[in-house]
C-alpha cells in the first residue's frame, strides 16, 4: 500500500550527495515510487490519503553534503570564516548530526553507491585543502597516490553496523593498485 511504501521509505532509505540537484532528483524519484500503483487503490484509501499528507517529507532522509569532509575541515583553515564560495564548494557534513538515530543504533545495515573516480594528483590542483584534510583524517590517504573512491570505501565501512554490507561500483584497478 501507499502507507506501507511511505513507512519503508521514511524508516529505511537514506542518502547523501554533494550535488544539490542530484539530491532533488533522488527525492522526486523516491516520491514517485511511493505513488506507484496509486490509481488501483480503493476510494476509501484515496479519501484517507486526501486527509493526510499524501507524500512524505524526505528532508530528514536525503541530504546534500560532502560525505568525506566534516567540520574538522575548519581546523585546516587559516580562518574560521571561510569565504562563502569555498564553504559552498566544500559543503561539510557531520554524519552524527545528519543521521543521529541511525548512528546511535550502531550504523547502517547497508550502504550502496557509485563514488567518483578522481586521482588525488588532480585534486591537488583545485582542492589542496581537501587533500590535506584527507591525509590527516583517512588512513587510506596517509601516504602515496590514490584515487578518491578508496576514501569512500573507508568512510562507508566506518558507517556500517557490525553486520552491515557495503556495495560500491568500483573500477577493477581498486583490486590491483597498492592503495586498493
Amino acid at each position: 500500500t501507499t502507507t506501507e511504501r511511505k513507512r519503508i521509505l521514511l524508516n529505511n532509505i537514506y542518502g547523501v550527495d554533494i550535488d544539490s540537484q542530484a539530491v532533488e532528483v533522488t527525492k522526486l524519484s523516491l516520491l514517485l515510487k511511493v505513488l506507484e500503483g496509486e490509481t488501483g487503490e480503493t476510494l476509501n484509501q484515496q479519501m484517507r490519503l486526501f486527509h493526510e499528507r499524501a507524500l512524505p517529507d524526505l528532508g530528514d532522509n536525503i541530504k546534500c553534503g560532502n560525505s568525506l569532509i566534516d567540520y574538522r575541515y575548519l581546523d585546516n583553515q587559516q580562518s574560521l570564516f571561510m569565504e562563502s564560495e569555498e564553504r559552498n564548494r566544500v559543503n561539510m557534513m557531520e554524519w552524527s548530526s545528519v543521521f543521529p538515530e541511525v548512528l546511535k543504533q550502531g550504523g547502517f545495515d547497508a550502504i550502496i553507491g557509485n563514488p567518483p573516480y578522481i586521482r588525488i594528483q588532480t585534486m591537488k590542483e583545485w582542492a589542496p585543502t581537501d587533500v590535506n584534510f584527507y591525509k590527516k583524517h583517512y588512513r587510506t590517504a596517509d601516504k602515496g597516490n590514490y584515487d578518491i573512491y578508496v576514501l569512500f570505501v573507508e568512510k562507508g565501512l566506518k558507517l556500517l553496523n557490525k553486520t552491515g554490507r557495503l556495495g560500491y561500483i568500483l573500477p577493477h584497478k581498486c583490486f590491483n593498485a597498492q592503495y586498493g
